[in-house]
């Protein structure tokens, strides 16, 4: 039997584990509690950030709407109204990214944040490059502008595009926190050789004379490259090449029943030759298909592609294109 001293003891014991237990719930409750407060602040601190930048986000993908549509339509919006609402998009572009950068993001979005600043920023610097290089295509009395620049802007441009999905892509996953898609480059960058074709429908659209000009300004083939070899294209073998050819009417005038003709040499120095005819309005592009074109397996093919030239035509530089293609 127990002695009444010994229960004592062991009831005091009893009561010292109960009480620390119910510490422990304590202290837990309050953890979990102050847990609980501070998600619930962090979360709607990262909803009045997403509010405040929101609406710049909006504004910036409408400048990217106006100034694709300003690009589309420069050759018959004239200089005074491309020149003006081009200087507008900039103005807004830049006024976008001092509201930004002006924002106060929750300290674990800052980073996440300066993928934004930056998204915009690019996007205001692009469109300034292409706000001046289209003003100086537009004027007949300015040297032409280099088409290096609307290339770079435009790659830039998908930089930008990239930059802001990143950051979209690192808010959490919560309906309150959605921000909207945001892109200004549909597809892909301008090669050089569209950026050419730009400028110079520009020009001429800005030339009050006569301007007869057409060019090359893609090709496409099928069977498709899967690979280079130095400058020539390495294809796979086939007994025949389809083309589809490009091209555009940078002038200002309407060319009729323009010769499209594509040529396949072989090592031998047979000739292929495959040709089309089509019109174009001016500033209007087409795209021509031409079949058939026989090629030597496990060699090198030299092919030619070529537009026009036509009649009081100046610049032949961008009348033809051509390439080695490596069929094996």
């Amino acid at each position: 039997m127990f002695s009444p001293r010994r229960s004592q003891r062991v009831r005091r014991r009893r009561w010292i584990v109960v009480g620390l237990v119910a510490s422990a719930l304590v202290l837990a409750i309050n953890a979990v509690a102050q847990t609980q407060g501070r998600d619930t602040a962090l979360r709607l601190e990262t909803i009045s950030y997403l509010d405040e930048v929101r609406p710049e986000v909006e504004r910036s993908n409408s400048l990217g709407a106006e100034l694709a549509d300003l690009r589309e339509r420069a050759t018959e919006l004239g200089r005074a109204t491309v020149s003006e609402r081009l200087q507008r998009v900039g103005v807004e572009a830049l006024a976008a990214v001092r509201s930004v950068e002006e924002a106060d993001p929750p300290t674990q979005l800052r980073t996440n944040h300066s993928l934004l600043v930056a998204s915009l920023a690019i996007r205001a610097r692009s469109a300034d490059t292409i706000r001046r290089t289209i003003g100086e295509a537009l004027n007949p009395g300015s040297p032409p502008p280099a088409a290096t620049e609307l290339v770079k802007a435009t790659e830039d441009l998908r930089s930008a595009d990239r930059s802001y999905e990143l950051f979209r892509d690192a808010l959490p996953d919560d309906e309150d926190m959605a921000m909207p898609r945001s892109r200004w480059l549909e597809g892909e960058p301008l090669t050089a050789e569209e950026a050419s074709a730009f400028v110079s429908t520009l020009r001429s659209a800005g030339s009050l004379a006569p301007v007869r000009d057409v060019a090359v300004v893609t090709i496409t083939m099928e069977p498709a490259a899967v690979g280079t070899e130095g400058e020539a294209a390495v294809i796979p073998p086939s007994a025949t090449l389809r083309l589809q050819v490009v091209v555009a009417n940078v002038g200002n005038d309407a060319i009729r029943q323009l010769p499209v003709v594509a040529a396949v040499g072989a090592p031998n120095g047979d000739i292929d030759t495959g040709r089309q005819f089509v019109d174009l309005e001016p500033g209007q592009r087409a795209t021509v298909t031409i079949g058939g074109l026989r090629l030597v397996p496990q060699a090198a093919n030299q092919l030619s592609v070529s537009a026009g030239p036509v009649e009081g035509e100046a610049t032949l530089s961008d009348n033809e294109r051509r390439r080695t293609l490596l069929v094996r």
